[in-house]
């Protein structure tokens, strides 16, 4: 399959702010992405699970360059996108798009819905007419269900509830058709009715429009229906990867497990065995720390090695690979 997108050995350090408590040595430096490598393939839907915190919003804004990386690199046709200049930064833009997590602070507040979704069209299609736009615009919102369109246009996001605000995100996403979306928890604000028609509709937008996507999440069913491989990340590292359904029925890593284990399911007699993470060794307020296996303390397996490094990728079968001890 071929490359659309490859991010390698990416790494992000949020480092102590320079105040007082810098100088009294109670704030220490973050990696909140730590040597992220994997790539994402034409018409391919690649979903990122973990738990919240564990910095998979932070690795899509280095992706979209919405920041800047400690080091490492993220290709787009072979690019590397922290080296582009003006002209290969505006087919970037033009090509890739973000869902942002929070439609409250992704929609400007005194634009109008009309304003904010027609801004790419502004921008890359300045020959459209205002009329083709307004129908351009107008498709894309009776797409996600905001029908009929004249009656959302015109108003202001505060006047919208939070899952409108999360649907017109996702129409402004997919206005130009880029060829990858990164959508950062976009159906979490949507009621349960209307979440199942969004996936399936980025699933056809992908299947059927050419479409990449990174599908960020900490819902593991979602993740399961959306994605064709899955990679999972705790604390900013990736500790498990492969194929949707070898990850999902056949988990290698003990972060994996749990998250599994943790989706409630209506059944009774399961109930006793079902795992919060924080049960599963150790102590969860244990403080952070880059040596060793991230998840030790809180893994039931942890064995003394797993404290002083960190486990590399191990193959644990076809295109499934693990982070843990456990393999090697």
């Amino acid at each position: 399959m071929e490359k659309m997108i490859e991010v390698l050995n990416l790494r992000k350090t949020f480092g102590p702010a320079r105040s007082l408590l810098r100088r009294s040595g109670k704030r220490r430096q973050v990696e909140a992405v730590a040597g992220a490598s994997f790539d994402v393939g034409t018409n391919e839907i690649v979903s990122i699970v973990g738990e919240s915190g564990s910095g998979k919003t932070t690795l899509g804004r280095l992706m979209v360059r919405l920041l800047d990386p400690t080091s490492g690199e993220v290709r787009f046709d072979g690019k590397n996108v922290f080296g582009m200049n003006k002209t290969e930064m505006i087919r970037f833009r033009r090509n890739v798009q973000m869902i942002l997590q929070d439609p409250y602070d992704s929609l400007n507040p005194l634009f109008s819905i009309f304003a904010s979704v027609s801004k790419p069209l502004n921008i890359f299609e300045k020959h459209l007419s205002r009329r083709e736009k307004e129908e351009m615009v107008a498709e894309h919102l009776e797409s996600m269900g905001l029908k009929p369109a004249e009656q959302f246009m015109h108003k202001l996001p505060g006047e919208l509830s939070g899952g409108q605000r999360q649907r017109v995100s996702i129409a402004r996403a997919m206005m130009l058709k880029p060829k990858f979306i990164i959508a950062d928890e976009p159906v979490s604000m949507l009621d349960v009715s209307l979440r199942a028609e969004m996936l399936n509709r980025m699933k056809k937008l992908s299947r059927e429009g050419g479409t990449s996507f990174l599908f960020i999440t900490h819902d593991i069913s979602s993740a399961k229906f959306m994605g064709d491989r899955m990679l999972i990340f705790f604390r900013g590292r990736i500790v498990e990867q492969g194929k949707t359904a070898d990850v999902t029925e056949r988990p290698k890593h003990p972060y994996t497990k749990v998250l599994i284990d943790s989706v409630p399911v209506p059944d009774p007699e399961r109930g006793a065995s079902f795992l919060n993470i924080d049960d599963a060794g150790g102590s969860s307020d244990e403080s952070y720390s880059t040596s060793g296996c991230r998840f030790a303390s809180r893994c039931r397996f942890v064995m003394d090695r797993c404290r002083r490094a960190e486990p590399p990728m191990f193959d644990v079968g076809e295109e499934h690979w693990a982070s843990c001890f456990l393999y090697g």
